[in-house]
Parts: structure tokens; C-alpha cells; sequence
């Protein structure tokens, strides 16, 4: 047996299960991992090459179960911070309750896509768990990665730039502890956590995401409206999972995805 077939298999008995136990109100949980398509060297993988793919249960109108959304964003430093999400860090808009096809477009799965598929079917049946059992651990807000900036090791960086806000959790330390009990070096790159030096975003020459196992799929809870669950903050960093950069939200619109962005995403 193929591994497409073997996909197959698994999304029908996925959606047969689905169908056999799922009432027609949206689940009120959000399943979540980060998908990197590089291997992660000391736990570090460049920002730019990590993808959020959050899967959770939209209700339309004129369906019995609801649609399976399958979504993926990247992350953007601004002078603001650093979201995860948002209109324009949409990478890529499916839906998990169409059957994946070969050379698929469009809302549908692709099979040429195996690692999305794989990852989306694993999602969706962390969302089913939390549904069979109440004391499935679910998450309030999303466990984010921590996220480092690199700049060039040159000494024009150094202990003077931090800014740590709330002192009393760095536990009376000067910045010049501090700096070098957290500093890295990494490829020919000084890093520091992107939080003590946001307002040096134009300095940095690449920044990391340090990824961690046990935040590499998680849950969380929606209540009310998944508008208000998967936008807002988590330990400073904001987040926003529900955006599309189709213009308005994801369930007030078509299925129409770009393919050339999920094109760029499988080669990236």
C-alpha cells in the first residue's frame, strides 16, 4: 500500500467517525502545530521557514457537520512586536472535510502535499480526543515559540541595549549578568531573545524560532465565537489565527485559496 493510500484511509476513517459522533454545533476547541520544512539544528529554525497550521470546526449555514478548517500563517516583526497570524502572514486557507486529491487545488488537499496532510488528519483527531474526553488537556492560549533575533557579533549589541520590562521576574540580575547568562551564538549570529530587543528589529540580520517538543501540537479552548479565541496575546506575543488575507474572516468568504501561495509554501 502506497503512503497516499494509506492518507486516504486514514481521512476516511477520520471523517466516518466524524460523522458517526459529531453534532452540528463546531466543537469548542482548536487544534495547532508548528510545521517547519527544515530540521531544526539546536533546536533553532529560521522564523521565516515556520508555519502555524491550526485546524478547528466552522460552522456554515445549510450544513449538517460543520467545515473542517485547515489553516497555515507565518510570523511578522513589526515596530510593534511580533504577531503570529494575520492577514498578511496567510500562508494558506484548505478544508480538511474535502477528500484529498492528487495535483488538488483550491480549498481541497493536495496528496503531493503528504507532510500537510499528515498534519492536519493528526490535528483533527487531537480535536475528536478532546471531544471523547473531558479532561483532555486544552490550553487557554496558545503556547508560542520563543523567538530569538540575530545580529551580527561585532560588539555593537551588548548589555546595554536590553530592555526587560518587569524586573522582579529576572530576579534582581543587571543587565550585564543577564546578557551573558541568555546570550548565543549561533552561525557567525549574537541572539537574544526578540522580547528584550524589539526596538533593535531594523538590526537584525535573521531571526529564530527555537522549537520545543512539548509545544509541537497542542490544544486549545474556543469559547463563544473562534474570533475571540484565536486572536489575542500569549507571554507578550500576539497572535492571530483567524485572519485571512482574502479580505474579511475565514468564514465569511469563499473557499478560494491561492495556489501559488501553497505552491511556495511546499518548496520553501
Amino acid at each position: 500500500m502506497t503512503n497516499t493510500e494509506t492518507l486516504i484511509d486514514r481521512w476516511r476513517e477520520l471523517m466516518a467517525k466524524r460523522l458517526a459522533t459529531q453534532r452540528c454545533e463546531p466543537r469548542p476547541c482548536a487544534a495547532l502545530a508548528f510545521l517547519c520544512l527544515v530540521r531544526p539544528q539546536q533546536g533553532l529554525v529560521p522564523l521565516r521557514r515556520v508555519t502555524v497550521v491550526v485546524v478547528h470546526d466552522v460552522s456554515l449555514p445549510r450544513r449538517v457537520v460543520p467545515k473542517l478548517r485547515l489553516a497555515g500563517y507565518g510570523a511578522r516583526v513589526t515596530q510593534k512586536g511580533l504577531v503570529w497570524g494575520g492577514p498578511h502572514a496567510h500562508r494558506f486557507e484548505k478544508n480538511l472535510s474535502l477528500c484529498p486529491r492528487d495535483g488538488a487545488g483550491g480549498p481541497r488537499l493536495s496528496l503531493r502535499q503528504t507532510e500537510l496532510v499528515d498534519i492536519g488528519i493528526r490535528l483533527a483527531r487531537r480535536l475528536a480526543y478532546a471531544q471523547r474526553y473531558p479532561a483532555y488537556p486544552c490550553r487557554e492560549v496558545p503556547d508560542l515559540p520563543r523567538v530569538w533575533a540575530g545580529f551580527c557579533d561585532d560588539g555593537r549589541v551588548g548589555p546595554r541595549q536590553l530592555r526587560i520590562f518587569g524586573r522582579q521576574h529576572a530576579g534582581g540580575l543587571s543587565n550585564e549578568q543577564l546578557f551573558s547568562a541568555t546570550v548565543r551564538r549561533y552561525q557567525g549570529l549574537l541572539l537574544l531573545p526578540f522580547a528584550w530587543v524589539s526596538h533593535l528589529y531594523r538590526h537584525v540580520v535573521e531571526y529564530f524560532a527555537e522549537l520545543r517538543y512539548s509545544a509541537a501540537r497542542q490544544t486549545i479552548r474556543i469559547s463563544g465565537a473562534p474570533y475571540s479565541s484565536l486572536v489575542g496575546h500569549s507571554s507578550g506575543t500576539g497572535f492571530d489565527l483567524w485572519a485571512s488575507r482574502f479580505g474579511g474572516r475565514s468564514s465569511q468568504r469563499k473557499d478560494n485559496t491561492d495556489r501559488s501561495a501553497f505552491r511556495r509554501l511546499a518548496v520553501a
